[in-house]
């Protein structure tokens, strides 16, 4: 079994726990499930995305509504920790952390393909404040990618 379908397998154990005690999920409980989700379903064999799209959606059937919120709480964070590193100030420093705000930025695609692939999509709000973001740091992504 490889890394990120462990990583997915553990997220849904402690999905399991928190519904076993009545636990309401939140965004800890979704960032634990995206982001392998998401890279599963874009691997090169996506079969095994797929196959947890299904067994998360039997297994948060009886909270959907809950889910949701949780899944929209997590991308609402860190869209929001993406958009405050696209900050003028920071962007102009040689010793800026490019690598990182383009792993957040990637890893905001990994979360929002599962969410879609869950059927839940971003809210308008959140589209808005990543495409402005997103616009922010264009001008800076060829100092900011390697090589």
């Amino acid at each position: 079994m490889n890394e990120k379908v462990q990583e997915f397998e553990s997220a849904l154990a402690l999905i399991r726990e928190a519904q076993a005690v009545r636990q309401p999920l939140n965004r800890y409980h979704a960032r634990a499930v995206l982001l392998p989700l998401g890279e599963l379903l874009s691997a090169e064999d996506p079969a095994a995305g797929r196959s947890g799209v299904e067994e998360l959606r039997r297994l948060i059937g009886p909270v959907r509504a809950g889910w949701r919120k949780a899944v929209e709480d997590e991308l609402e964070m860190a869209i929001t920790e993406f958009a405050m590193s696209i900050d003028q100030r920071y962007l102009a420093r040689p010793d800026y952390d490019f690598a990182y705000t383009l792993e957040a930025r990637r890893r905001i695609s990994v979360r929002l393909a599962a969410a879609r692939a869950l059927e839940i999509e971003l809210p308008a709000i959140g589209e808005r404040a990543l495409s402005i973001a997103d616009r922010e740091f264009a001008p800076y992504l060829d100092r900011a990618r390697p090589g």
